[in-house]
């Protein structure tokens, strides 16, 4: 049943990694301006939000580069892991470079040090999590 729905899993797979890079983004900057004490927000929530779109769709490109929606089942969890983590932090210093030619001053570093954390703990989190479910079900 699995191998039949490959393709639709994979799919869902994507959406879902693209839902939590978002949401990452957008959590990120609720804690950093918030939660925090000291956060000065000077730039409006809609950059915010236009970053997190753009960041969200460069991971997703990458992503898919690399191979993390390929089947994986002899793949190691842990190389899974470290790749995220290594597009994650390749594409935060994408977004610094972008913000500095572009010369966006006020952008909060923090933010981006918390969505950076956030969104690999939530993609490294929901790939376990589906390779448990799916290791699971392979084995009835």
């Amino acid at each position: 049943m699995i191998k039949r729905n490959q393709e639709l899993l994979n799919r869902l797979n994507l959406l879902s990694d693209g839902l939590l890079v978002f949401c990452s983004f957008i959590g990120a900057f609720y804690i950093r301006f918030y939660y925090l004490q000291g956060g000065v927000l000077s730039l409006s929530l809609s950059f915010y939000i236009y970053t997190a779109v753009g960041m969200a769709l460069v991971e997703l490109i990458a992503y898919c580069i690399v191979g993390v929606y390929q089947p994986q089942r002899k793949r190691r969890l842990r190389w899974l892991c470290l790749e995220v983590a290594l597009i994650n932090f390749l594409s935060i210093i994408f977004l610094q470079a972008f913000l500095f030619l572009l010369k966006f001053e006020d952008f909060s570093r923090y933010y981006i040090l918390i969505s950076f954390l956030l969104e690999t703990l939530t993609v490294c989190g929901k790939h376990i999590l589906v390779r448990a479910i799916l290791w699971k079900m392979r084995s009835k």
